[in-house]
């Protein structure tokens, strides 16, 4: 088993993992920051096993099955905006930051409680930072009302702090999409309230 700072090339010989890591099983680019938060909860530090490795490429094996799956696009029905919503709370279910920003275009304009962000980089960075405090998050969607390329959705979350505290939110969406069916606008109004872990509702 190989440490974080280290791994096996084709030879057998140990390769630096300094500033980008290539998994072989993936064929991903990954960080350092980004491989130490998927190491498996609990580790002190960063291993390589196989039983982690086949979890990442489970992962993979979803983003592609997500990627080659057809875009549903406007105009939208009720029965298209209801598997819309599906699926978008599917992908955010995933914590896949990559899976997730594919179904915004490259310049997708967010408004996240008060947060602002522009551009599929900078969603996937806004990703990584939520996933990294909201942990074992669990999301719920509702399709509310559609027009020909906006759907509002109202949803709540569960998640939990590094302290263990669990934590209910409360949100609504509005969403916009271009022709090919991708978001292009989101505009997202979050509120949270602290919960007892014997009170979850989404598990």
């Amino acid at each position: 088993m190989l440490g974080l700072n280290s791994r096996q090339g084709d030879s057998g010989a140990p390769v630096s993992v300094t500033e980008k890591a290539i998994l072989p099983w993936t064929s991903i680019l990954y960080t350092d920051n980004e491989l130490r938060a998927r190491r498996p909860c609990g580790t002190t530090s960063f291993i390589f096993s196989e039983v982690w490795a086949q979890h990442l490429l489970s992962t993979q094996s979803r983003r592609n099955k997500f990627m080659s799956a057809p875009i549903i696009k406007p105009p939208f029905t009720f029965e298209t905006a209801r598997a819309k919503v599906q699926a978008a709370q599917d992908a955010w279910n995933s914590r896949d930051p990559e899976r997730v920003a594919l179904a915004y275009t490259e310049d997708s304009d967010w408004r996240n409680r008060d947060e602002f962000l522009r551009g599929r980089e900078a969603l996937k960075a806004f990703l990584r930072r939520k996933w990294a405090k909201e942990l074992d998050y669990r999301l719920r969607k509702e399709l509310w009302c559609w027009t020909e390329n906006r759907i509002a959705v109202t949803f709540q979350y569960e998640s939990h702090d590094q302290t263990g505290q669990w934590f209910r939110s409360y949100g609504n969406e509005l969403w916009e999409f271009d022709e090919a069916g991708l978001m292009r606008r989101r505009i997202a109004s979050i509120n949270d309230t602290p919960i007892a872990e014997q009170d979850r509702q989404i598990l």
